[in-house]
């Protein structure tokens, strides 16, 4: 199932290995279970946390062209990804993303306020 193979990559992601991680992601590709917003955004994870957005992006726009949309998960990532970057994008990246977030799913801003913090940290540092 798609949620079997999302979790073997995660399991690949946690461990560190992308090798493994893009092999599963090209086994869903044959399998025709790509585009898939929940493997894009278990790939995108590690560049979350080391603040590349520019991975994150490019790993969507690749998802969007592959006939796929990208979910919160995805957007929350990215944000995260705006909020550690040492140098977050100067246009409204992350305002946008923000907003596209809150629009696929309004309980992101609230609970943990996580997206709520990470779009403040992206934008304080201009604003």
């Amino acid at each position: 199932t798609d949620a079997a193979l999302v979790a073997v990559m995660a399991a690949f992601v946690r461990s560190e290995d992308a090798n493994g991680a893009q092999r599963i992601a090209d086994v869903m590709r044959r399998l025709g279970r790509w585009p898939s917003a929940a493997a894009s955004a278990v790939l995108a994870r590690p560049h979350a946390a080391a603040g590349n957005f520019e991975a994150i992006e490019n790993l969507l726009d690749e998802l969007v062209r592959e006939g796929g949309r990208p979910d919160a998960v995805c957007l929350q990532e990215l944000l995260a990804a705006y909020a550690r970057s040492p140098q977050p994008p100067e246009d409204d990246r992350a305002e946008i993303c923000f907003r596209e977030l809150c629009f696929l799913d309004p309980r992101a801003i609230h609970g943990a306020g996580e997206a709520l913090g990470d779009v403040r940290r992206a934008l304080g540092r201009r604003r």
